[in-house]
Parts: structure tokens; C-alpha cells; sequence
């Protein structure tokens, strides 16, 4: 199922949230913040991810 969000610009030293589908609902180790090191600005930039 996907959802119709808007796309997001990302940055080196924006963070990502999200929870992983390794753990059940609930279990607070499934819960991950990672940092964006780097963007690849190259030619694939352009798409909408469509």
C-alpha cells in the first residue's frame, strides 16, 4: 500500500525516522534514527519517484 505524500527534499545532516519491519508493533528496538551523509544530485535526481 502506498501513500500519496508529497515528495521531500533531502540533505547531508537531515535525519531519518522510521520503524523497522524486523520487530514487531511495539518493540521500542525496532524504532531507528539515522542521519543523511550524502545526496547523490546526479541524473536520476530528476525523477519523481513515480
Amino acid at each position: 500500500m502506498s501513500s500519496r505524500l508529497p515528495s521531500e527534499t533531502l540533505r547531508a545532516g537531515d535525519t531519518i525516522e522510521y520503524y523497522s519491519m524486523t520487530f514487531e508493533c511495539g518493540n521500542k528496538r525496532g524504532h531507528r534514527v539515522q542521519p543523511v551523509l550524502e545526496v547523490d544530485h546526479g541524473a536520476d535526481a530528476d525523477q519523481s519517484g513515480h
